[in-house]
């Protein structure tokens, strides 16, 4: 330790003009607060704020120049014998010589910046917005960084060697290695963790330089080109170790699984055996993954995708999701072995509804411009393109079939009162490439919401205000029934056999009625904040949540399987199936749904489950 603070003091001795240089550069803010135009500014927020920029780059120009000279300079020259001469080893001269090149840099910093700070300190937090240790703190690590970065790259370029060639190529490779761990982060935006690869990846290299220059000065001695070949196989090795260290991390940070997952939000598509899990990966840092799951075996990968969802065809083989980055609507065809991702060309700001055919060969998107696309899937061509008409306009909509796209389109904004809100319905031909209004439905309400039967045959209109709901057509929206019944949209259902079932809260009881408008029966369930109809399993088989207390804010749920023919409870069971009922497709899940369902417990760990046997599989 005496002897590296020996080369440390003689090094700061014959440098020592650079702290004149320092005193000179510190009064220039003062001379700045001078000129007419600082008035304006506040002569001492001129002077705090042209105190830390000078001082700052002062810090970093001399910690570039120091790099580049603590070393090289005397090996170019052979004077680096003088100390290998003398009974010093080989790690005091290199960390003397590194010691006196930081407290050189910290300490005209600090000449520089503290008169400034000083003078105008009350204006310092308006001029910088930054704490003074922080800005401390980071010219202290970037000016260390600096110093050793650039002592590399100054013995590499004075030693003349042809080995600068294998360096310049490790080099990149190095850089490309850094980018491609951090690649899977940045698709999945996972911003807290490329941070830290980036910043660890960084740090990691700089601080190989300081054991590597010990090697150097004792392999080296004091010819450049030994010297050069040494300190090169320590970096480059010490940088390989780094890299697997990255990789380590990132493999970690990507290894989560759904059960790892806290808070999970859950949906599944509405046939087949697929479904979505998102949420915040526990231990992570900001890694939220989002799932498909294979709920027959449990088998799942994570995909890129911006939004928590993932929307499903019809028979369930084929998810439309949007990649992160370039916004760019993905689908995933699930239906072999593999999954295969398919790029559909259509890139967003944002999507407002974006659907797939029930086969999954055919994507219809609205953007951002009110644009409504239809494409090939696999071919990658629009086969269709129309301009939505009007502003301020939701929309759902579905493939009634392979041609056709059926649209519904109501206000966004909430109606005035005494002005009431309209339902329309379109269909977009595709071959024809025409947009044709079918039916139109004005109605004294705030707001429309509806939901239609498994074949789009049917809708069920729930005016948000309103006295009671109908049932329409599908196609022409003209009034088929109507039900004296208060509006409610989660916990309604209509049947594939036609009937429809409303839940009625403040009752807690589903009411179960004729397509034609009758009353059939009533299935008392218990009262609960929401009461949602979640699917049909099988034939007249209805499962229903029941979520929340009434005046309580305490998470409870309970999922019934109810046997709407015989007005039965059948299953009862704590647990939270996953989200069947899309927003862009208004359809329900018909009794072709799923049997296998993707559920949350109490503990929100996730489970397979079977609503007709109330077998569970954790998953």
């Amino acid at each position: 330790m005496t002897h590296v603070l020996a080369i440390a003091s003689r090094e700061i001795r014959e440098r020592r003009m650079v702290f004149v240089a320092a005193a000179f550069l510190a009064t220039l803010p003062f001379l700045f607060a001078l000129l007419p135009s600082a008035a304006r500014f506040g002569r001492a927020a001129r002077i705090a704020g042209t105190g830390g920029i000078l001082a700052s780059a002062w810090a970093v120009g001399l910690a570039i120049v120091l790099g580049v000279s603590i070393l090289s300079s005397e090996l170019a020259q052979r004077r680096l014998s003088f100390y290998l001469t003398k009974p010093i080893g080989a790690a005091s001269v290199w960390l003397g010589k590194l010691t006196a090149a930081w407290v050189i840099v910290l300490v005209t910093f600090a000449i520089v910046f503290v008169p400034s700070l000083m003078v105008g300190g009350s204006a310092w937090q308006t001029a910088w917005n930054t704490p003074i240790n922080v800005v401390v703190a980071l010219v202290a690590l970037i000016s260390l960084g600096l110093i050793l970065l650039f002592h590399l790259a100054g013995t590499f370029v004075r030693s003349r060697s042809p080995l600068l060639a294998v360096d310049l190529v490790l080099g990149v490779l190095f850089a490309g290695a850094t980018w491609l761990l951090v690649q899977p982060l940045m698709a999945r935006l996972s911003l807290q963790n490329v941070k830290i690869v980036t910043l660890g990846v960084a740090c990691g290299f700089a601080a190989a330089v300081i054991p590597a220059g010990v090697f150097q000065v004792a392999r080296g001695r004091a010819d450049i080109r030994a010297s050069h070949a040494a300190l090169s196989k320590f970096v480059w090795a010490a940088s390989a170790v780094v890299l697997l260290f990255g990789g380590a991390f990132v493999a970690w940070v990507l290894s989560a699984g759904p059960s790892d997952l806290l808070s999970p939000q859950l949906g599944q598509a509405s046939a087949g055996k697929w479904a979505w899990a998102t949420g915040q990966a526990a231990k992570r840092n900001d890694y939220r993954p989002l799932f498909l799951i294979d709920t027959t075996t449990g088998r799942h990968f994570s995909i890129p995708a911006s939004r928590f969802a993932a929307s499903f065809s019809g028979d369930g083989n084929s998810a439309v999701w949007l990649r992160r980055g370039n916004l760019e609507l993905m689908v995933t065809r699930l239906g072999g072995g593999k999954p295969r991702h398919i790029a559909t060309g259509l890139s967003g700001p944002w999507f407002s509804v974006a659907v797939l055919s029930d086969d999954g060969t055919r994507l219809a998107a609205i953007d951002s411009n009110q644009t409504l696309s239809v494409s090939d899937v696999d071919g990658g061509r629009i086969l269709a393109s129309v301009k939505l008409a009007g502003s301020f306009k939701s929309h759902r909509m579905f493939f009634a079939d392979n041609d056709t796209v059926r649209i519904y389109e109501t206000p966004s904004r909430v109606a005035q009162p005494g002005t009431g809100t309209t339902l329309r319905a379109y269909e977009l031909n595709i071959p024809g490439r025409g947009l044709t209004l079918t039916g139109e439905l004005a109605a004294p309400a705030k707001s429309l919401m509806l939901t239609a039967d498994s074949s789009g045959r049917r809708v069920l209109l729930m005016p948000n205000g309103g006295d009671g709901m109908f049932l329409l057509d599908g196609r022409s929206l003209q009034n088929m029934a109507t039900y004296s019944v208060k509006p409610t949209w989660a916990g309604s259902f209509i049947l594939r056999n036609g009937n429809v079932v409303i839940a009625d809260r403040a009752a807690g009881v589903l009411g179960v009625f004729a397509g034609s408008g009758e009353k059939l029966r009533e299935i008392r369930v218990g009262h609960a904040s929401q009461i949602w109809a979640m699917s049909e399993i099988a034939p007249s088989r209805l499962v229903v949540l029941l979520y929340g207390r009434p005046g309580s804010y305490v998470r409870d749920f309970t999922t019934l399987v109810v046997d709407c023919e015989r007005g039965v409870i059948e299953r009862r069971d704590k647990v939270m199936p996953a989200q069947i009922r899309g927003y862009d497709d208004p359809r329900v899940a018909s009794s072709d749904a799923p049997r296998q369902l993707l559920v949350e417990d109490a503990e929100r760990r996730l489970w397979r489950w079977n609503p007709l046997t109330g077998a569970k599989t954790r998953l």
